[in-house]
């Protein structure tokens, strides 16, 4: 051992744990720097679909039917098509529920909602334990007084 610099066995053991800790916590990290990278592609993507949907949300709509444009015969302009609004609508939702579940994810990963790990002790009060409780203070109460007692008497001694 000592011609490969290790002075104990125990010293060999230690260099083999710290290896076979790098050898798996070096993909994980690996592994988790890829899976953010596509979280970020995924959110890129997100904004360009977010973009397309505000288009047609600003754009107006006029209702065409058979290749004709329908007009509203009390004020004889083209009348308004609400389902590509509507649809934009449904779309920006869809895509909101994806960054919710992107960023999730990006939590999970990064550790920021790891579960947080309570030390908890119960103590059960039973009623022998109060009754104890009071027998220990009229002791105490009884000690104090003939300690003042043996005080008092001293002092008269004295």
């Amino acid at each position: 051992m000592p011609e490969l610099g290790f002075t104990s066995a125990q010293a060999v053991n230690e260099a083999l744990r710290a290896v076979r800790e790098a050898a798996i916590r070096e993909p994980g990290e690996e592994l988790i720097r890829i899976e953010l990278e596509r979280l970020d592609a995924q959110l890129l993507r997100l904004n360009g679909l977010e973009a397309k949907a505000r288009e047609v949300l600003d754009a107006r709509h006029i209702v065409v039917n058979n290749g004709k444009v329908i007009y509203n015969p009390a004020t004889d302009a083209p009348m308004e098509d609400d389902t590509p609004v509507l649809q934009a609508i449904d779309r920006l939702v869809k895509i909101e529920d994806a960054r919710n579940r992107n960023a999730e994810r990006r939590a999970k990963l990064t550790g920021i909602e790891a579960a947080v790990k309570v030390d908890a002790t119960v103590h059960e009060v039973t009623q022998q334990d109060i009754a104890l409780q009071e027998m220990v203070a009229e002791m105490r109460a009884r000690n104090a007084s003939v300690v003042d007692h043996l005080r008092a008497e001293r002092e008269r001694g004295e």
